[in-house]
């Protein structure tokens, strides 16, 4: 069974998935041609409803934008050319992010199949195919996901983080803590890697680490109820019991569903 910190960040969906703008990484087109109106109008408004967590009604829009991107009604003719052009695999990777927060993995796969075809070195797509074959327990797939996402972009950090997540999956902490750590040093404001980190620690024994990872955690996020469930470990296994019934009280009272780990 999965830690408590990991079941409950990946049910809400926060190893989630990178977004990609209409023109994220087109640097080189085929086609000068311009995006039609109807499909900016279709793509932010999946976007608003992403950020609302209407994800059923995100992969509504952008089913219209990528058939307005396909066959604009002022030009039937070019659907075909208009299917090859990269800016499609940004399409495809935002609704494969409203499929993947939605429960749905495997049309998640599918529309992240078709981005990758479109543009092999998408790094955001590779990212989010890892997440995705992570939830369907494709561990050693969605770990070469990750490879290929971090060979393109290694100053992703949460690429490292999934990477991470892979190996605390697999209880390889010492993998794990190794890429928990680079996804802190990118960006030290992460406070689920940095419980993550702590989490690692604590597993290969190295309590003081451990307890100073967990303390960045919640210097960070006073109310993040899983460094409280996880700090509390700690101090039960370094003995402190008292300490570690404060914490793991405080955790419920955050989160009643914080069932420690």
């Amino acid at each position: 069974m999965l830690c408590f910190w990991m079941r409950r960040l990946l049910t809400s969906g926060w190893l989630g998935f990178a977004l990609c703008c209409l023109t994220l990484c087109c640097l080189t087109m085929t086609s000068a041609a311009q995006v039609p109106p109807q499909v900016e109008q279709w793509f932010h408004r999946a976007m608003k409803r992403m950020d609302k967590g209407d994800h059923a009604g995100a992969v509504v829009a952008y089913d219209e934008a990528i058939a307005a991107f396909t066959c604009p009604a002022e030009n039937q003719c070019a659907g075909q050319v208009r299917m090859l052009d990269p800016r499609m695999a940004n399409i495809l990777n935002n609704r494969a992010a409203a499929h993947y927060l939605s429960g749905d993995f495997e049309a998640a796969l599918s529309d992240l199949k078709r981005a990758l075809a479109l543009m092999p070195r998408l790094a955001p797509a590779w990212q989010n195919r890892g997440n995705a074959l992570r939830e369907l327990g494709k561990l050693d797939e969605a770990l070469k996901a990750y490879n290929r996402s971090l060979e393109i972009d290694p100053r992703n950090e949460r690429a490292w983080f999934g990477r991470a997540v892979v190996h605390t999956d697999r209880r390889d902490w010492a993998a794990a803590l190794h890429d928990f750590n680079q996804a802190v040093a990118l960006k030290q404001k992460f406070t689920e890697a940095w419980n993550g980190r702590g989490l690692a620690l604590h597993r290969l024994q190295r309590f003081d680490e451990a307890f100073a990872a967990f303390e960045q955690a919640l210097k960070r996020n006073p109310k993040f109820a899983a460094a409280y469930s996880n700090r509390g470990n700690v101090w039960r296994d370094r003995g402190e019991l008292a300490q570690a019934l404060r914490d793991h009280e405080q955790a419920v009272a955050l989160d009643p569903l914080a069932p420690g780990n």
